[in-house]
């Protein structure tokens, strides 16, 4: 114990002269005290897992669409079978035949049971802004496999449609639109949850009186992709936190502690009131107040008289230009005025305990 409180006298004496030093620890131990509570409780209350999201399958959809046009022997072309590829524009006049095509593609890189595709094909003839007509060319089809379908385009019968149509309504046009329209609904079983997707494509065109137009949007082919994600837990580690904090929060109130029982120790005792009086007289009247260790005994016939408090006794100094005697005593404090046979006299005492 000895050792210990020599060991601890440098840190005493520091304290004891430096009542601000004393303060600063105090306040330093409390909020490193808040910061590292609060540290382990970050620790030990920050998540152990969390979720994500994965991807468990990736499947692709591609659809084509085409057309082959068989026209009859001509200068311009000669006896050939136009596709899309060759031109996007179709004299009507040489043309023998018209067939288009749609081809579907799906794939997938984890295996799939039970595929199926719900195919359908329409062609819309239409006048902008004043009438439109579907006709189904295919009709609800189901395919098992990626899969072509071809479908005829009769152009004689389009025209036909449209002159009937208008001679009935009264309104003609020179141009109409043509739009070939495909419709798949893929349908799957996977180990991570059934595929269920829809693809619609459009081929479109201009028919005129004697051409029809391939237009080049939308594009005749188009790949869509697709996934099925899955929700995983994934444990998060939390490090050496949980460890590190802890033992520093320990060695913070064992610091607070030692820092609280130095403070404790060398923390002034309480002023009395009669302490606390004597040093405010002593502050504010320095230049009346004397200090002596013996004050005169009263004379007989001596006359003393009592005053109520320091401040009379200081003003009877000040009006007698007399100096006001102090004499301090353990737990006692006298002042006194003399002039001549009279003594003016306050005396501080605290109580008995």
């Amino acid at each position: 114990m000895n050792t210990l409180n020599r060991l601890n006298r440098p840190v005493r004496e520091y304290f004891e002269r430096s009542p601000t030093l004393r303060t600063a620890s105090f306040v330093l131990v409390f909020c490193l005290l808040i910061g590292f509570i609060l540290g382990v409780w970050s620790a030990f209350s920050a998540p152990t897992e969390r979720e994500e999201e994965v991807t468990r399958l990736v499947y692709s959809q591609r659809g084509d669409f085409g057309y082959a046009a068989r026209v009859t022997n001509n200068i311009l072309y000669g006896n050939v079978t136009l596709t899309e590829e060759d031109t996007s524009l179709l004299f009507l006049s040489i043309v023998e035949s018209l067939e288009g095509s749609f081809s579907y593609n799906f794939g997938s890189d984890q295996p799939l049971e039970q595929l199926s595709h719900q195919v359908k094909v329409v062609a819309v003839v239409e006048n902008p802004d004043n009438w439109s007509k579907t006709i189904v060319l295919i009709s609800e089809t189901v395919k098992t496999g990626n899969f072509t379908i071809a479908f005829p385009i009769d152009t004689e019968q389009l025209f036909a449609l449209i002159g009937t149509i208008e001679e009935e309504i009264g309104v003609t046009s020179g141009s109409h639109n043509l739009t070939i329209q495909a419709s798949v609904r893929t349908t799957a079983l996977t180990d991570y949850g059934p595929v269920n997707e829809f693809l619609t494509q459009s081929m479109s065109g201009t028919l005129q009186t004697n051409r029809l137009v391939w237009s080049s949007e939308p594009p005749l082919s188009q790949t869509r992709y697709g996934s099925l994600q899955d929700t995983v837990t994934i444990p998060i580690d939390r490090g050496s936190g949980t460890t590190w904090w802890p033992i520093a929060l320990g060695l913070v109130v064992l610091l607070g502690f030692y820092v609280v029982w130095n403070y404790a120790q060398t923390r002034p005792a309480p002023v009395s009131a009669v302490e606390a009086e004597a040093r405010r007289a002593r502050k504010k009247h320095e230049d009346i107040i004397a200090d002596v260790e013996e004050i005169p005994e009263a004379k007989v016939g001596e006359m003393v008289i009592s005053l109520a408090s320091l401040e009379e006794l200081v003003k009877v100094g000040e009006v007698l230009l007399k100096p006001v005697f102090h004499k301090a005593e353990p737990r006692k404090h006298t002042y006194c005025v003399i002039d001549g046979p009279t003594r003016y006299q306050y005396v501080s005492q605290k109580p008995a305990a």
